[in-house]
């Protein structure tokens, strides 16, 4: 999915969700063994603005605490993103909304 589309599914899930909460739809890392899937939903569950995930098998659906989410948030995603190759492309609007705030 193109760079634009993924933070344009950003702000249009935002509009129709909680207004504490942001949702980030990413891809899932191909081939994951069961144990590398298990890994990588406990690191992304140890970002510090974490508030659910759901597994749609192919994508991962990351939702973050609005009020919670800064910089150190997102620095722990753009390294988690380049640590299993995930397209760190969703992550540009929630840098924006973090400078924002």
């Amino acid at each position: 999915m193109a760079p634009l589309r993924l933070s344009l599914v950003i702000i249009l899930l935002k509009q129709f969700i909680e207004p504490e909460n942001m949702k980030i739809l990413l891809t899932k890392p191909l081939d994951l063994t069961e144990q590398k899937d298990a890994e990588l939903m406990t690191q992304l569950s140890q970002v510090l603005a974490y508030k659910n995930i759901e597994d749609m098998r192919t994508h991962l659906l990351l939702e973050l605490d609005n009020e919670t989410i800064e910089l150190d948030s997102i620095k722990q995603l753009f390294s988690l993103f380049e640590q299993w190759d995930i397209d760190k492309s969703p992550l540009e609007s929630l840098l924006q909304l973090a400078e924002m705030k």
